[in-house]
């Protein structure tokens, strides 16, 4: 059975990178992951993995690619679906991440979606995961958004399964939770390591695994695994 995870965020939240981290974690503790770069926008995943890609999510939107020729494969196991930022904006090609979606399933066990959080049509794809987790920051104007956006997503019937905090450094998860009325699932603390680990281009979870923030990110997959 496939699952899928649609993993949101605010702009600046770090939010490609987590789903980097947590698609790798997943595959190192023996899980069959599937990570797709669904922001068209700004694509991430394909520079922080380092991974060179010869297809992209794009051409088998457009019809020119098979989804097996666009999945590359991740030293850890993980296999990726990278993406090419979009010049303009096109909703169909966002409508048409769901058909990639449904012939994934089958094909992993769970299937991660990094998506673009401020397009209409990212509602759809809510729609078709099995969860979406939130990746903020701890500073109030995130939290904020975060409370707006969660409060959107909840007025169009789909819901959010919890928040990730990222770069956490100051506010107290409690009343994170108590402003945007969701559970803390995770808290990445403030790392130098993290901003190692993106200028070499690996994961952070397999350059420093003694880490902190690696250590919260295998807390989080594990919880996953446990809540499936």
């Amino acid at each position: 059975m496939t699952r899928i995870i649609n993993i949101a965020g605010n702009s600046g939240a770090g939010k490609s990178i987590v789903a980097l981290n947590l698609g790798v974690a997943l595959a190192t503790q023996g899980r069959d992951v599937t990570l797709i770069d669904g922001n068209l926008y700004s694509p991430d995943i394909a520079n922080y993995s380092d991974i060179k890609p010869e297809a992209f999510l794009n051409e088998y939107l457009e019809g020119q690619k098979s989804l097996d020729e666009i999945i590359h494969y991740h030293p850890s196991g993980l296999k990726v679906i990278p993406a090419i930022a979009e010049n303009s904006h096109d909703e169909g090609k966002f409508h048409s991440l769901n058909k990639a979606l449904l012939h994934l399933v089958g094909k992993s066990e769970i299937v991660l979606v990094d998506s673009f959080s401020h397009s209409p049509s990212m509602f759809s794809v809510m729609a078709n995961a099995d969860e979406t987790l939130f990746v903020t920051n701890d500073d109030f104007p995130s939290i904020i958004k975060t409370k707006e956006f969660v409060n959107k997503i909840e007025d169009k019937g789909l819901s959010v399964m919890g928040i990730l905090l990222n770069k956490r450094m100051r506010t107290d998860k409690a009343h994170v939770e108590s402003i945007v009325g969701k559970r803390v699932l995770a808290e990445f603390p403030y790392d130098k390591k993290m901003i190692e680990a993106i200028n070499i281009k690996q994961p952070v979870y397999l350059s420093y695994p003694k880490s902190k923030i690696s250590k919260s990110i295998s807390d989080l997959a594990e919880l996953l695994d446990v809540s499936k």
